[in-house]
């Protein structure tokens, strides 16, 4: 069936759409099906919504306005309408989907392979406090995804070594269980006896602490991860916040699933999420034709 001709009918004798419009709403239904074409996705029966959201990222790397890309989403979600009326499908990819708002932009991330070499030359272990209290602050940010405000308010005691979790209050005083590894956890304790050796005068229980024994500070942190982020990529951005950005989309990069970032990250929808699905979907392709170099020839 010529899906394009049918719609193209549909929006001048039913919408009453003038000849322009139709043009370009054909025009950015052919941008989405090219786009869907890379990842070979059959259009209209096989499109998902995490290939409505991906493709909205790849238009945001383009540097169009959230304006000019909730005009092409609507094209799109107007195709979709006009299938259902047609009884031609019940699908609806774009349900969830919402308009993206003023300034929506595209996260830094730091590269897997950057993150891996910085920490081959900077092992962890040794004596020294205020080295390893870095290198746990910043393996805590990417690790885990915390936010800066979560991040100074972890204790000593949200860390559960039993279950290998660390306890985070996330925004709204809503707590979550982030799962760490064998060797966070070797570094935390590590870092706990250097602490300890320290012998502060503490009046509190919060893990993280500065150069006095004192809870850590939004400037602190940030001047921390300013720091050692130079030394690890060419990022233009260096702040905890990428970090984070790294932390989710490396998951996605390495198979996790939307809803679980989500709830690992402590978003209230997974549209804060999604931002995420573009890198995820370049490196799918990639493994795609490497994986099937003969089936891939152009």
């Amino acid at each position: 069936m010529d899906y394009f001709k049918s719609f193209k009918s549909y929006l001048l004798y039913e919408k009453r759409a003038s000849s322009h419009t139709a043009v370009s709403y054909l025009t950015d239904l052919k941008q989405f099906t090219d786009y869907l074409t890379e990842y070979d996705v059959e259009f209209p029966e096989e499109v998902e919504i995490t290939h409505v959201r991906s493709w909205l990222t790849s238009l945001s790397l383009q540097n169009l306005k959230p304006a000019s890309i909730n005009r092409k989403l609507s094209s799109v979600r107007t195709f979709y309408r006009f299938l259902r009326l047609r009884g031609l499908s019940t699908k609806n990819p774009l349900q969830y989907i919402k308009g993206l708002k003023k300034g929506t932009k595209i996260p830094t991330v730091v590269k897997e392979s950057e993150i891996a070499a910085f920490y081959q030359k900077n092992p962890a272990g040794g004596d020294d406090f205020k080295r390893t209290r870095d290198l746990i602050c910043l393996d805590l940010l990417y690790s885990t995804g915390v936010r800066r405000a979560e991040l100074k308010t972890i204790r000593r005691q949200d860390v559960d070594r039993s279950r290998k979790t660390i306890r985070v209050m996330g925004k709204g005083g809503k707590a979550r269980e982030i799962p760490v590894s064998d060797t966070l956890l070797s570094g935390i304790d590590h870092y706990c006896r250097l602490v300890d050796v320290e012998n502060f005068e503490m009046v509190h229980s919060y893990l993280l602490v500065t150069d006095k024994g004192q809870p850590l500070y939004d400037k602190f942190i940030y001047l921390l991860v300013k720091k050692y982020l130079g030394q690890m990529s060419s990022v233009d951005k260096k702040s905890p916040h990428v970090l984070r950005h790294s932390f989710a989309t490396h998951l996605m990069d390495n198979g996790a699933s939307l809803s679980a970032v989500k709830d690992l990250l402590g978003h209230a929808s997974l549209a804060s999420t999604e931002v995420y699905l573009h890198h995820s979907m370049k490196k799918i392709k990639s493994i795609y034709k490497d994986a099937l170099p003969r089936q891939n020839k152009k």
